[in-house]
């Protein structure tokens, strides 16, 4: 892989200071900039987890990932 530029930097900083600033005005003026990437990092976590959580609800499950189904023996069984 080659190394990152100054260039790569100018092209692709604009996300992550959206992100930046946009956790910096959560935590409050006198957060440290260390805290914030903290931050930063678990609330991607978080945006991964819920994605996969999102997405295993939008498409159903296929072959062997197929929840399995229990069957139930109470048709014409009765007790006592």
């Amino acid at each position: 892989m080659d190394p990152i530029t100054l260039a790569d930097y100018q092209e692709f900083d604009s996300e992550f200071w959206e992100k930046y600033f946009y956790v910096s005005e959560k935590l409050g003026p006198e957060t440290s900039p260390e805290h914030i990437i903290t931050v930063m990092e678990t609330l991607a976590g978080v945006v991964m987890q819920k994605r996969d959580e999102r997405d295993k609800e939008t498409y159903a499950p296929m072959g062997f990932n197929k929840p399995v189904k229990e069957e139930s023996n109470e048709e014409g069984v009765q007790e006592g």
